[in-house]
């Protein structure tokens, strides 16, 4: 009996040994429990039940024993622990900030026999704010405004920045008001916190064409903008030239028949039409207009004067006498260089019935650009720093295409072809010239754009009315139509036609 009790003291003792709880500071025990800390994990209101907060960590390094994880009290009752230590809620709960920013629950780390607990904390974080704008893409002219409107989430007590990542071609304000300044493509961005939204805006150029439409056997001068077309004046009236100012005001000389006599007109914007000249009830044309940077208007034309039409400068709707009053003279284009105002035209040769091609720099000088053998006119100039380039025609057995330079140099553009050279652009080294001429066995008159002497039609009949240089695009106005008949107006860009809609023709164009 005395032994037997040996026998189970020893057992007893043995069973006591090893289960032990390690948090008993009396028990002695040989498994070591694992080591967790107190942790705390950050996370966002937002999160759904899938995700994983985080992972809570313990050690066992004496025994390296496998520990499992259990949530052993939890007041919110919002999260669940895997066994491997994965934190996250419970299935169908949420996180609110608003209602809590901070949960505090424990977890205990188990190794099979012992275990210990420490303190958990999820931090409660508002969601990242989100950002989106009502437009990816837009496209605008220069000169348009627009505005993006962004919508927010969880960004209540933050502000919008708005940003250009190019102010060359459109600024942005804080409220979101895009300004256009020049063609090209920028990009919009909205960010609030760390979340950005981006809009591409691709910036067009405006695109104006001064001319008429035809109507039964009436004309009416009208403009086109961007392919919209306003009527400036009815019966009998005509648009020959229109210019853009540096502060995108528009202006068009032309003409119109008021109480039967042609008078030369200048239009601004939307106002009323300025009269600049009836040539005392004898009949008045504006030909061309040209703006300096300080607003000052050069519009080039004719009025009559006893009879004889004297080629006149416009100057701030001044009238200047240019031509010698001889003989009859028309100013068909001006052009500014620096201070120096250049026109060119024609004036009939005395005692015959054909004008010579004219060129008249300022007050003082007059050139002759042909020598009054032959019909001759100059339609067209432009001037690069005291180099001029003019284009017209000249009849030389049948009316030629012509450029006439500085040095009395000429080049035929056409020789055994027919035509006309209507308008010149320079561009670098590069001469642009617009006209029409024929092709052999062809009586019909192509609209032409000769770059550096060589020819390119645009179309099968028609002319060419005016050339524009924007960027590397080339635009031409003018008209299609057999043998100058007049018939549908036209704008080409890079030989690319567009039908502008109306009969009639495009007479210049602008782009801006």
């Amino acid at each position: 009996m005395k032994t037997r009790n040996i026998v189970f003291g020893v057992l007893g003792a043995a069973l006591l040994f090893w289960s032990c709880e390690p948090n008993e500071p009396d028990s002695t025990y040989v498994n070591t429990a694992p080591v967790i800390k107190n942790q705390s994990f950050n996370v966002k209101e937002d999160i759904d039940n899938t995700y994983i907060i985080g992972q809570v960590t313990a050690t066992d390094e004496v025994d390296n024993d496998k520990i499992t994880f259990s949530i052993t009290s939890d007041d919110s009752g919002l999260f669940e622990i895997s066994p491997s230590g994965n934190l996250s809620l419970i299935q169908s709960n949420s996180l609110n900030f608003d209602i809590a920013d901070k949960h505090t629950f424990t977890v205990r780390a188990y190794d099979g026999i012992v275990g210990r607990s420490a303190e958990i904390t999820v931090n409660v974080e508002k969601p990242d704010p989100t950002i989106v704008l009502d437009f990816d893409s837009l496209e605008l002219y220069t000169g348009e405004m627009a505005t993006l409107t962004a919508t927010t989430t969880n960004a209540d007590e933050l502000t919008i920045e708005w940003t250009s990542n190019n102010e060359a071609i459109a600024k942005v304000d804080e409220n979101g008001n895009v300004n256009t300044l020049n063609a090209g493509i920028v990009e919009i961005t909205a960010t609030v916190g760390n979340a950005s939204a981006s809009s591409t805006i691709t910036v067009n150029p405006n695109v104006y064409i001064a001319g008429f439409e035809t109507i039964g056997n009436i004309s009416n001068a009208v403009l086109w903008k961007n392919g919209n077309l306003a009527t400036l004046a009815s019966g009998n009236s005509k648009a020959n030239s229109v210019f853009v100012d540096k502060d995108n005001n528009v202006y068009v000389a032309g003409y119109e028949f008021i109480n039967g006599v042609k008078t030369a007109l200048l239009w601004k914007n939307d106002e009323d039409p300025i009269v600049l000249s009836n040539g005392n009830g004898g009949g008045a044309e504006a030909n061309a207009i040209f703006v300096d940077d300080t607003g000052t208007t050069f519009v080039a034309g004719n009025e009559a004067n006893n009879g004889v039409f004297n080629a006149m400068l416009w100057r701030n709707q001044v009238g200047n006498t240019i031509s010698d009053g001889l003989t009859s003279a028309n100013a068909f284009d001006v052009f500014l260089d620096g201070n120096d105002v250049y026109l060119v035209g024609r004036q009939r040769v005395e005692n015959e019935n054909f004008s010579k091609a004219k060129l008249w720099v300022n007050d003082n000088v007059d050139v002759d650009l042909t020598d009054g053998s032959s019909q001759a006119e100059a339609f067209s100039i432009y001037v690069d720093n005291g180099s001029y380039y003019i284009s017209g025609y000249q009849y030389i057995g049948g009316s030629k295409a012509m450029l006439w330079q500085n040095n009395n140099q000429s080049t035929a553009l056409t020789n055994i072809n027919l035509g006309a050279a209507n308008s010149v652009v320079v561009n670098g080294s590069d001469i642009y010239v617009g006209g029409t001429q024929t092709v052999s066995q062809s009586l019909d008159y192509l609209p032409t754009v000769w770059i550096n002497g060589s020819p390119s039609p645009v179309a099968d009949s028609g002319s060419v009315r005016s050339v524009f240089i924007y960027g590397t695009d080339i635009y031409l106005a003018g008209y299609e139509a057999p043998n100058f008949n007049t018939g549908i107006a036209r704008l080409w860009v890079n030989g690319e036609s567009t039908d502008l809609g109306f009969e009639g023709q495009g007479e210049s164009v602008f782009v801006k």
